[in-house]
Protein backbone atom coordinates (compact mmCIF):
# COMPACT_ATOMS: atom_id res chain seq x y z
CA UNK A 1 0.00 0.00 0.00
CA UNK A 2 0.80 4.06 -0.32
CA UNK A 3 0.12 5.93 2.64
CA UNK A 4 -0.07 9.63 1.49
CA UNK A 5 -0.11 12.23 4.27
CA UNK A 6 -1.45 15.23 3.54
CA UNK A 7 -1.30 16.82 7.25
CA UNK A 8 0.48 19.89 7.66
CA UNK A 9 4.38 19.96 7.88
CA UNK A 10 4.65 20.67 11.49
CA UNK A 11 2.18 18.08 12.25
CA UNK A 12 3.92 15.03 9.84
CA UNK A 13 7.67 16.69 11.74
CA UNK A 14 6.30 16.17 15.03
CA UNK A 15 4.61 11.94 14.31
CA UNK A 16 3.71 10.24 11.22
CA UNK A 17 3.37 6.59 10.30
CA UNK A 18 7.06 5.69 8.88
CA UNK A 19 6.66 5.05 5.31
CA UNK A 20 4.36 7.63 5.08
CA UNK A 21 4.54 10.38 2.02
CA UNK A 22 4.57 13.72 3.41
CA UNK A 23 2.87 16.34 1.07
CA UNK A 24 1.60 18.81 2.89
CA UNK A 25 -1.95 19.43 1.17
CA UNK A 26 -4.18 19.72 4.13
CA UNK A 27 -6.85 20.80 3.75
CA UNK A 28 -6.67 20.10 -0.05
CA UNK A 29 -8.55 23.29 -1.01
CA UNK A 30 -6.11 26.45 -2.21
CA UNK A 31 -4.07 25.93 -5.45
CA UNK A 32 -1.06 25.71 -4.21
CA UNK A 33 -2.55 22.45 -1.99
CA UNK A 34 -4.42 20.96 -5.06
CA UNK A 35 -0.50 21.05 -7.23
CA UNK A 36 0.96 19.73 -4.44
CA UNK A 37 -1.71 16.54 -4.85
CA UNK A 38 -0.82 16.27 -8.19
CA UNK A 39 2.71 16.77 -8.17
CA UNK A 40 2.36 13.43 -6.31
CA UNK A 41 0.42 11.45 -9.01
CA UNK A 42 4.05 9.73 -10.33
CA UNK A 43 4.34 8.17 -7.32
CA UNK A 44 0.54 6.77 -7.64
CA UNK A 45 0.80 5.12 -10.46
CA UNK A 46 0.28 1.32 -10.26
CA UNK A 47 -2.58 -1.33 -8.77
CA UNK A 48 -1.31 -0.73 -5.01
CA UNK A 49 -4.34 0.77 -2.18
CA UNK A 50 -3.81 4.08 -1.26
CA UNK A 51 -4.01 5.44 1.97
CA UNK A 52 -5.12 9.07 2.68
CA UNK A 53 -4.34 10.59 5.64
CA UNK A 54 -5.22 13.92 7.08
CA UNK A 55 -5.42 15.26 10.67
CA UNK A 56 -9.33 14.35 11.15
CA UNK A 57 -9.95 11.89 8.10
CA UNK A 58 -12.38 13.85 7.27
CA UNK A 59 -12.91 17.00 4.64
CA UNK A 60 -9.21 17.07 3.46
CA UNK A 61 -8.62 13.41 2.59
CA UNK A 62 -12.66 13.58 0.94
CA UNK A 63 -11.47 16.47 -1.64
CA UNK A 64 -8.00 14.46 -2.08
CA UNK A 65 -9.79 11.33 -3.34
CA UNK A 66 -11.93 13.48 -5.31
CA UNK A 67 -9.01 15.21 -7.08
CA UNK A 68 -7.67 11.71 -7.36
CA UNK A 69 -10.52 9.87 -8.76
CA UNK A 70 -10.89 12.97 -11.48
CA UNK A 71 -7.58 12.81 -12.49
CA UNK A 72 -8.34 9.11 -13.60
CA UNK A 73 -6.82 6.66 -10.11
CA UNK A 74 -9.37 3.56 -9.77
CA UNK A 75 -11.93 4.89 -6.80
CA UNK A 76 -11.11 1.20 -5.38
CA UNK A 77 -7.89 1.74 -4.42
CA UNK A 78 -8.35 5.07 -2.59
CA UNK A 79 -9.02 5.15 1.12
CA UNK A 80 -9.28 7.06 4.30
CA UNK A 81 -7.20 6.87 7.50
CA UNK A 82 -10.55 6.78 9.96
CA UNK A 83 -10.50 9.34 11.93
CA UNK A 84 -7.25 10.87 10.78
CA UNK A 85 -3.64 11.01 12.56
CA UNK A 86 -5.58 13.33 15.64
CA UNK A 87 -7.10 9.97 16.79
CA UNK A 88 -3.85 7.49 15.89
CA UNK A 89 -3.88 5.58 18.79
CA UNK A 90 -0.65 3.56 18.04
CA UNK A 91 3.32 4.52 18.48
CA UNK A 92 4.96 6.46 15.34
CA UNK A 93 8.61 6.19 16.09
CA UNK A 94 10.31 3.24 17.45
CA UNK A 95 11.55 3.29 20.68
Amino acid sequence: MIILDICPVEQFAKWHIPGAIGINAYPAQRPEEIARLEAALPKLVGDKDIIVICPGGDGGAKRTIDLYKSKGIDPKRLLILEYGMNEWPYETEPK
